[in-house]
C-alpha cells in the first residue's frame, strides 16, 4: 500500500464499485461509464493475454472514499526474438476534489513500479506528457495519423464554426469551401486509388481462422517490436469487441496461403461516418498485398458512404505505402508513444528506435471505445 499526501493507492475491491461508478460518471459522463461497464469483462478478463499476466485495477482513496483510478490490461508483445506480456495503462481519472494533489502522477508511478519489462502510454491526453517525461518515459513518434477524405462537407458536419471570427468563414461560405474541397479530394482519390493485385485474393471473414496462427509464425521474424497478432488476439480484439463491429479482410496467394490482413471499423464523428483502419499487417516489403488490403479497406469506406478513412501508426515500411493512398495528414494527429524500458539495457537502443516498431490503432486503449 502506498501513501502520498492525504490519499492512499491500493488494489481495487468489489466493495469499491458503487463509489467507483459515481466518480467515473462524474469524469467521463454516463455514456463513458456505460462503455466502461460494457467492455470491462472483455478487456480485462476475456483478453487472451490474461493467461500470462492478469489485469490490474488500482484506486486512490481519501478517508476510504474513492477519488481516482487507473487500470492496466495485458498485451502480448514480441521484443526482438522473444515474446513477453506487458500491461498497458488505461482509464486514468481523478475526481474534481482530488485535482492538483499529484494523484495522476502517483497512480502512473504505481503502474510503473508494477512493470518489469516495458511501461507504455500509447494514447493519452496531451496534458499528461509532462508526467510521463518526469517519470523517465521517452517519446517515440510512431503514431502519425493520416486520412483519405471523401466528403469534407461530411467531415465538418455542416455545422457553423464556433471559433474566432478571424478564422473567417460564415456557415454558408464554409459549406461552399467544404464542397469545393470535396470535389478536389475526389480528383486526388481518383489519381491515388489503391488497386488490388490479381495475384492477391482478399476476402472478408466472420471469425478468426487458423490462418492467423500461420500468418503470425511467418511474419513475426519480419518485425523487431510488435504486438502478437495470432488467432487468439484477432478473435478477441476484432470479433469479440462488445462496443464496435469490426470488418477483417484476409489476403491469400493463389495457393490459399495467408499473406496479411486488414481490420476496419466505422465510427460516428459530428454526424458523419468515419472509417478507421485499425490495423494493416503483412510483410513490410510486400506492397502488392498492402495495396490489395488497402483497396479492400477503401472499398469498405466507400460502400458505407464514409466522410473519410483514417489510419494511425503502422510499421514504417507499411506507413510509406499507406500514405500514398491515405495522403492527408490529420491536424494535430502526431501522437507519440511514451515508453519506459525496464528490460535488458543492451536492448534499450532498439526499443527506443521508432523505426523498429509496428504499432497501430489495434494496440492502444483509446481505440477500444468509439
Amino acid at each position: 500500500m502506498t501513501q502520498k499526501a492525504s490519499f492512499i493507492i491500493r488494489d481495487y475491491r468489489p466493495s469499491d464499485e458503487d463509489q467507483f461508478a459515481e466518480v467515473y460518471a462524474a469524469v467521463y459522463g454516463a455514456h463513458g461509464l456505460k462503455d466502461w461497464q460494457d467492455r470491462r469483462q472483455w478487456q480485462f478478463q476475456e483478453n487472451p493475454a490474461t493467461r500470462d499476466l492478469p489485469s490490474r485495477l488500482w484506486v486512490a482513496t481519501i478517508a476510504d472514499a474513492v477519488v481516482g483510478f487507473l487500470g492496466a490490461f495485458p498485451v502480448r508483445y514480441k521484443f526482438g526474438d522473444r515474446e513477453q506480456t506487458i500491461r498497458h495503462p488505461c482509464d486514468l481519472l481523478a475526481a474534481e476534489a482530488a485535482r492538483g494533489m499529484g494523484l495522476g502522477r502517483a497512480l502512473i508511478a504505481h503502474y510503473v513500479a508494477d512493470c518489469d519489462t516495458l511501461s507504455t502510454a500509447l494514447v493519452y491526453a496531451p496534458y499528461t506528457v509532462r508526467i510521463y517525461e518526469a517519470l523517465g518515459f521517452t517519446p517515440l513518434n510512431v503514431h502519425p495519423q493520416y486520412l483519405r477524405p471523401y466528403s469534407v462537407t461530411g467531415m465538418l458536419g455542416l455545422k457553423p464554426s464556433t471559433g474566432s471570427p478571424s478564422k473567417g468563414l460564415s456557415h454558408s461560405m464554409r459549406s461552399v469551401a467544404a464542397g469545393g474541397a470535396t470535389v478536389l479530394a475526389r480528383g486526388v482519390n481518383a489519381l491515388r486509388r489503391p488497386k488490388a493485385d490479381p495475384r492477391v485474393h482478399v476476402s472478408g471473414l466472420s471469425s478468426a481462422t487458423e490462418d492467423f496462427d500461420t500468418l503470425w509464425r511467418q511474419l513475426a521474424p519480419r518485425f523487431t517490436h510488435v504486438g502478437v497478432r495470432d488467432r487468439a488476439f484477432v478473435q478477441w480484439r476484432f470479433f469479440q469487441d462488445p462496443l464496435s463491429k469490426h470488418h477483417v479482410f484476409l489476403a491469400r496467394d493463389g495457393s490459399g496461403d495467408p499473406l496479411g490482413y486488414a481490420a476496419v471499423r466505422n465510427i460516428q464523428r459530428r454526424g458523419a461516418t468515419v472509417t478507421q483502419l485499425m490495423d494493416l499487417f503483412c510483410d513490410p516489403g510486400d506492397h502488392r498485398t498492402a495495396r490489395s488490403l488497402l483497396s479492400a479497406a477503401c472499398g469498405h469506406a466507400e460502400r458505407h458512404a464514409s466522410a473519410a478513412i483514417t489510419c494511425m501508426g503502422l510499421h514504417p515500411s507499411l506507413r510509406r505505402i499507406t500514405r500514398r493512398y491515405l495522403y492527408a495528414p490529420r491536424p494535430g494527429g502526431q501522437l507519440p508513444a511514451m515508453l519506459l524500458w525496464h528490460g535488458d539495457p543492451a536492448a534499450a537502443a532498439a526499443v527506443y528506435d521508432a523505426d523498429q516498431w509496428h504499432l497501430s490503432n489495434a494496440d492502444g486503449d483509446e481505440a477500444f471505445t468509439p
